[in-house]
């Protein structure tokens, strides 16, 4: 891909928390902010897609993970022929 002058400084308002929280996390990957902003910025116009998840995407996806763990756990049980009752299931989720 051909390089793209950088000519535009552009400033917005974010938590100043999750903004160095999220500075950190790059930097132990050896990336900076305006890195990864503009390869985002230049993937938005490549896709015509925003490749973000929004909050609620991230949470359902790890909500999914954890399920997906928690089943394979359980088949690993039952195979183990290590099984729960039913009280002792409903117990466990509060049900």
């Amino acid at each position: 891909m051909a390089s793209v002058v950088k000519d535009k400084l552009y400033n917005f308002r974010t938590n100043a928390n999750r903004i160095e929280e999220a500075k950190a996390i790059l930097k132990s990957q050896n990336l900076d902010l305006p890195y990864v902003l503009n390869n985002i910025i230049d993937q938005i116009v490549l896709t015509k897609k925003v490749p973000v998840k929004t909050e609620d995407e991230i949470q359902a996806e790890l909500f999914l993970k954890e399920l997906q763990s928690e089943l394979q756990g359980s088949f690993a049980q039952i195979e183990q022929e290590k099984t729960y009752s039913v009280d002792e299931v409903f117990s466990k989720y509060g049900v």
